[in-house]
């Protein structure tokens, strides 16, 4: 029983943690091919495809720019996103395991009162 719950936790935290890790990443990886980020910010000084006229030299910075500000704001609402699901992937077995643990407080100092919420299904699980 004992290697169950650590094989449990190990596999929710440690496995999990590293998939976690690799979707986010390969997440970013294919936004960057639909954004270009990277693209934007390494050539953000030169005109949008090779346009080397006036309004091309103007107008490839400023679109660039636009583009980098979207993507970085992209990139931040998909990361704290995703830290928060992950926060809630942690917590979930913590938050399971001291819920679990109060009730059974509750239903040790005062059985008579969850009887009293329907506990006749409950009734038969303590017999």
């Amino acid at each position: 029983m004992f290697s169950f719950i650590v094989n449990f936790f190990y596999g929710w935290y440690v496995d999990d943690t590293i998939n976690f890790w690799n979707w986010f990443v390969n997440c970013l990886k294919t936004l960057d091919r639909t954004v270009g980020l990277i693209g934007n910010i390494q050539n953000w000084t030169s005109p949008l495809y090779g346009d080397y006229s006036y309004i091309g030299v103007v107008a490839g910075p400023i679109f660039r720019t636009l583009r980098i500000f979207f993507g970085i704001a992209l990139y931040a609402a998909i990361a704290i996103f995703s830290a928060i699901v992950y926060l809630f992937w942690i917590i979930l077995p913590i938050a399971v395991v001291i819920m679990v643990f109060l009730n059974l407080l509750v239903l040790i100092k005062a059985p008579e009162a969850v009887y009293a919420l329907g506990g006749e299904l409950l009734n038969l699980f303590i017999r």
